[in-house]
């Protein structure tokens, strides 16, 4: 499973949001089997992303608050929206950004 972690010092998470309400988020602690732990190289704003796949992990609970236990994963290149533009500014199924439109109220999972 490919998950973007991040970290700003004080250990990795993984950050869950609510598109419809800017106030409403969540943490999931992330911690790595012992001396697994991807290096903490921050950016200029102090934290750092980071794309992983996990090939073997476990959820688990401490003290009502949920996490994630990493055994074992590999570092993935994180993509950006440029990556994945075409020569004349299409994307790989052939859109340009201002030909999609799309209702959030049109998605099953909002």
């Amino acid at each position: 499973m490919r998950t973007r972690i991040s970290n700003s010092g004080k250990g990795w998470f993984i950050t869950a949001k609510n598109n419809k309400d800017p106030n409403d988020k969540t943490y999931l602690g992330v911690h790595f089997s012992k001396c697994e732990e991807p290096i903490f190289e921050p950016n200029d704003k102090g934290y750092q992303l980071m794309d992983i796949m996990v090939k073997e992990g476990l959820y688990s609970c401490y003290k009502g608050k949920a996490g994630l236990v990493v055994f074992d994963y590999d570092i993935v290149p994180m993509k950006t929206y440029q990556d994945t533009l075409t020569g004349d500014g299409r994307d790989m199924l052939g859109f340009r950004d201002k030909d999609v439109k799309v209702d959030t109220e049109d998605l099953p999972f909002y």
